[in-house]
């Protein structure tokens, strides 16, 4: 897992269990970047909070002009928290798994940031954050030891002739910067995202496969070019 990736730890953990179920083991076979950035449970209610801003506008608009301006106020995102995760990361105080290290340090950073959103949002004011320390600190048994240098370990991998094999998702139409903007999601979603979000640089990579649709598809709201409204 990248160190452009953000990640659920309580959904890496249950898609954890789920292979261990399946009796397929995990260790050694999982790598984290010690640059990951956390997405939180807040960052999930966050995601949610700005989208009901985003419509309780859009409505008070809508009242004023009576038509609208016929777009959505929401942008559809998952709610999962990715964005306001990446907005913690540019903010440049989020949290990343190699804070789990020091847990006495990891607990002070988590405490300062989570300070600072219940300032910014009122609904976070009764937020458990003891609860949700107690469940980092369980997770850390299973998280340390797949918590690596991975930028060095891609390359050192390639230099020795490996083959690496990268995958990402959503591609150009999500892309934050090449996508139909604002309805797109928060991250380099383009190959140029294997440089910034694996370390590895543009040159090693000598060859793409990309998946390419007749069609476009939406989570939620944006621009739908193909939408077809006969059955």
């Amino acid at each position: 897992i990248g160190n452009g990736v953000v990640v659920h730890v309580p959904t890496l953990m249950q898609e954890l269990q789920s292979l261990l179920n399946a009796n397929i083991g995990i260790d050694g076979r999982i790598l984290i970047s010690d640059r990951a950035h956390i997405v939180f449970d807040f960052h999930q209610e966050i995601d949610g909070i700005l989208e009901n801003l985003r419509d309780a506008h859009n409505d008070k608009e809508a009242d004023k002009s009576k038509t609208g301006s016929g777009e959505q106020g929401s942008i559809g995102t998952t709610r999962r928290g990715i964005g306001p995760c990446y907005a913690s990361k540019m903010y440049r105080n989020g949290l990343r798994f190699g804070d789990l290290l020091n847990f006495s340090r990891f607990k002070d950073k988590y405490l300062r940031l989570v300070e600072m959103n219940q300032k910014l949002f009122t609904e976070l004011s009764d937020y458990n954050t003891k609860e949700e320390i107690a469940r980092f600190e369980s997770y850390r048994e299973i998280l340390l030891p797949m918590i690596q240098d991975t930028i060095f370990y891609i390359n050192h991998e390639h230099k020795q002739g490996k083959r690496v094999l990268l995958e990402g998702a959503n591609a150009a139409l999500l892309d934050i910067d090449f996508g139909t903007y604002p309805m797109v999601t928060a991250s380099s979603t383009c190959h140029g995202g294997i440089a910034t979000g694996a370390g590895l640089a543009a040159p090693f990579v000598t060859n793409r496969i990309g998946v390419v649709k007749a069609y476009t598809t939406r989570v939620g709201h944006g621009p739908f070019p193909t939408e077809q409204r006969n059955e």
